[in-house]
């Protein structure tokens, strides 16, 4: 996953999660309220029995749920309760599924975004067939990742019975595994055939839709709190030359929208996610109605496919858009070649701030001119302090420079990113300068984002360290970019400041 995950808590304001299920048909046990605001469905716990002389407790011998073998049925729109309560342990469950039926399988757990690691468990799925010997798809967290609950995804090639794997991400990961303090899971399995999703969270690819003209119409669930929705595409391409586009309607008050751009069919093996499709990413193009491409994310080619950023986002004006679905060239049909990819729209985050510099103006060309950043406090840390901004580099437009106080001992982080998120702005720079010196510069490409930081996580991957600041004073962001695409008219970039205090 992208290692600072640009667009949920860095840049824009959100719910803390995408509610999809529809009420279930369970009636035995009350259903409980999602995080959405919406209705989950019914919990159902797992009865470990009784002895066979008739004594409660377990019974001697492998248990319920240790393996494919002795796997526990898993009902649709059921949640089913576990306890990952030992170190290295899985719990395995069975499902019958129907060929060419769109699975979403789920974990729901305490975890927050603000969480330590051991505090919570961090679950894994893996999707297996009936015996367990071929591995059909995994996921550690949701695309996009709001907790590190997991959300996989899977079409079924033929009708079946398929084992799932439910463990912790260091088991998942095969690195050293730990008991962490809250271990309790639910797991979940929506099945778009038996009518389990909420109709107005999905839209399901249906044909004709190659055009503008004929693009499938999508609406947009709401958030809680407005402005913004989302809505979550799936459909497949069938064959060499499908494509698939959707017509959203951008409601007033947004300001930027995401298209996610999961590893739907990376490799498949245990601790990579991927959701077992046979295309492995897909082309996200935005167009407006005359057919203007406004943002566009190619992936690259072999071998470094799997580099691609896992999410477009642009800045909006509320009106409608079009997002095409295409197979990038070079990759070739194939016989399951379905994707998943979640839209949300919302506003930026209150301290990431608008570009006042006109499009094509010149008044912070300069460090002398720099626009000015105000640095917010964070409200759950004492000693940090973040800004941010949008802007534009249009062709004619040398570059823009940003300027905020700083202090010595502070340590900086910063994300920056254009042609990651589908700007059609090559060779876009970063550089720090403070006192007429570059204390540290960055040229964004096509496989890694620029994200300067410090991490304890071996997941996070920072392209360069945080910046240690040496003398307080005024630093000064400078932002420029090479060449422009001819077909892509994005000119759009991002950036996130954070200073943490000694």
């Amino acid at each position: 996953m992208r290692n600072l995950l640009a667009l949920i808590g860095m840049f824009v304001v959100t719910s803390a999660g995408l509610g999809i299920a529809a009420c279930s048909s369970t009636t035995t046990v009350a259903p409980t309220t999602g995080t959405d605001g919406g209705t989950d469905g019914s919990v159902v716990k797992v009865d470990s029995g009784s002895k066979l002389d008739g004594s409660t407790g377990a019974d001697s011998g492998p248990a319920a749920g240790s393996s494919c073998a002795l796997a526990i049925d898993l009902a649709f729109a059921t949640q089913t309760d576990g306890v990952l309560d030992a170190v290295g342990k899985s719990i395995y469950y069975k499902l019958a599924v129907k060929k060419g039926d769109f699975l979403s399988i789920s974990t729901d757990t305490a975890a927050t975004n603000t969480d330590q690691p051991g505090d919570v468990v961090d679950t894994a799925l893996m999707l297996y067939d009936a015996a367990g010997k071929t591995l059909l798809a995994t996921n550690d967290d949701a695309f996009p990742r709001f907790t590190t609950d997991s959300d996989l995804w899977y079409r079924p090639t033929a009708d079946a019975t398929l084992c799932l794997q439910v463990t912790d991400f260091d088991t998942w990961k095969g690195t050293t595994p730990q008991l962490a303090g809250d271990n309790a899971y639910k797991v979940t399995a929506l099945s778009l055939a038996a009518g389990n999703f909420d109709t107005a969270a999905i839209t399901q690819d249906t044909e004709p839709n190659e055009t503008i003209a004929t693009a499938k119409a999508v609406s947009l669930k709401p958030y809680t709190t407005p402005p913004g929705g989302f809505n979550i595409l799936m459909g497949d391409l069938k064959d060499q030359a499908d494509v698939d586009t959707y017509k959203v309607t951008l409601p007033a008050g947004t300001e930027i929208m995401t298209v996610a751009i999961p590893p739907i069919g990376a490799p498949v093996k245990s601790g990579s996610n991927t959701y077992g499709s046979t295309l492995p990413r897909f082309t996200a193009t935005i167009k407006n109605a005359a057919g203007t491409i406004l943002g566009e994310l190619v992936p690259p080619g072999a071998p470094d496919t799997e580099k691609m950023s896992d999410s477009l986002s642009m800045p909006i004006t509320p009106g409608d858009i079009y997002i095409t679905i295409s197979r990038p060239a070079g990759f070739a049909a194939a016989a399951n070649d379905f994707y998943v990819t979640t839209v949300s729209v919302s506003k930026y985050r209150a301290d990431i701030k608008a570009e006042t510099e006109t499009l094509g103006g010149a008044t912070n060309n300069t460090i002398a001119t720099a626009e000015v950043l105000t640095m917010t406090p964070d409200p759950g840390n004492a000693k940090l302090k973040r800004t941010g901004f949008r802007a534009f580099l249009p062709t004619g437009d040398a570059m823009d420079n940003f300027s905020f106080p700083v202090t010595s001992g502070d340590k900086l982080s910063l994300f920056c990113s254009s042609a990651r998120d589908g700007s059609g702005i090559a060779q876009f720079k970063v550089d720090l300068i403070q006192g007429g010196t570059s204390l540290q510069s960055e040229t964004e490409t096509a496989l890694a984002d620029i994200g300067w930081y410090t991490s304890t996580n071996p997941d996070a991957k920072a392209s360069k360290p945080e910046v240690k600041i040496a003398a307080t004073g005024t630093a000064t962001l400078q932002l420029s970019g090479g060449t422009r695409s001819a077909t892509n008219t994005g000119v759009y970039y991002f950036c996130s400041v954070s200073l943490l205090a000694p």
